[in-house]
């Protein structure tokens, strides 16, 4: 029959259609893929977003428990870890004041020298350090017993010296000639740039800072954290522990500045943390 093409034409043309028609299926495949793994990402950022303004809505309802008479107020500011339902989404909220952190521009010797032997360092470097923190803050380039100033970093290779000036930010302890990244990392909590005291609040610091009082039992401890979570713990609670432990203590001076903390976990199981210092007006 004339006009019909040979047998093997025929063959190639059935060939670059079915070669075609798994083209096409391949296609739709990857479009159904990418069109489900946008939903996913579109799911997830809505989700993240989500868990975010309830973890910032967290952080306003804390701040506004701290304008309740305190009597009223739902949550201490000593670090305790609060649970909260927040609609669908689980919060978790903790008040730290301030003056209960040990501050690296107001701090003295002693509490310094504790915060470091607190952490596990020995006697002998928990001073050392201690007086490095002292000449890193103060105006002069005079080198205490232990401590350190522009020739010491000099000799160590450091291209710095100490700021010879208040501490601008916390990690910057990291800087100061001797501090270890593990070292740091285990005292970070404990510290804060804005009590400007040389002692801490036993009424409002959190356990670890607590801990740094020296020659105090478990037992003695134990019941100052049953008293103060009653709302009993009296401000001389300490007093009798002798010298050592109330030169690293202050007379109640909170209020001025208190860091908020609050985690938001959404069914879904995505999370969100957030931070925030604040100095309540």
């Amino acid at each position: 029959m004339k006009g019909r093409p040979p047998a093997a034409q025929r063959g190639v043309v059935l060939v670059v259609v079915l070669w075609l028609i798994a083209l096409l299926s391949v296609m739709a495949v990857s479009q159904t893929a990418a069109t489900r793994t946008e939903t996913v990402m579109v799911g997830n950022a809505l989700e993240v977003a989500a868990a975010r303004h309830a973890a910032l809505a967290g952080i306003q309802l804390a701040l506004l428990d701290r304008y309740r008479d305190p009597g009223q107020r739902l949550w201490r500011a000593d670090g305790t870890l609060y649970p909260v339902a927040y609609g669908d989404t689980r919060l978790w909220l903790a008040v730290e004041d301030e003056a209960g952190k040990v501050d690296l521009n107001g701090a003295s010797g002693p509490l310094l020298q504790a915060l470091f032997a607190g952490a596990g360092v020995d006697e002998e470097e928990a001073a050392r350090l201690a007086d490095a923190v002292l000449d890193w803050r103060d105006p002069d380039d005079l080198r205490r017993l232990n401590g350190a100033e522009q020739d010491d970093y000099a000799a160590a290779g450091l291209p710095y010296g100490p700021r010879n000036g208040p501490f601008r930010s916390l990690d910057e302890l990291a800087l100061v000639l001797g501090m270890t990244p593990a070292l740091y990392q285990a005292v970070a909590g404990s510290i804060t740039l804005y009590s400007g005291s040389r002692g801490f609040d036993p009424l409002v610091a959190p356990e670890a800072v607590l801990r740094l009082l020296p020659g105090l039992g478990a037992g003695a401890l134990d019941a100052f954290l049953t008293l103060r979570a009653a709302g009993d713990a009296p401000q001389d609670y300490f007093g009798g522990a002798g010298e050592g432990v109330t030169e690293l203590l202050q007379s109640r001076g909170g209020g001025r500045a208190f860091t908020f903390y609050c985690e938001a976990l959404r069914p879904s199981g995505i999370s969100q943390r957030i931070a925030a210092v604040v100095r309540p007006s």
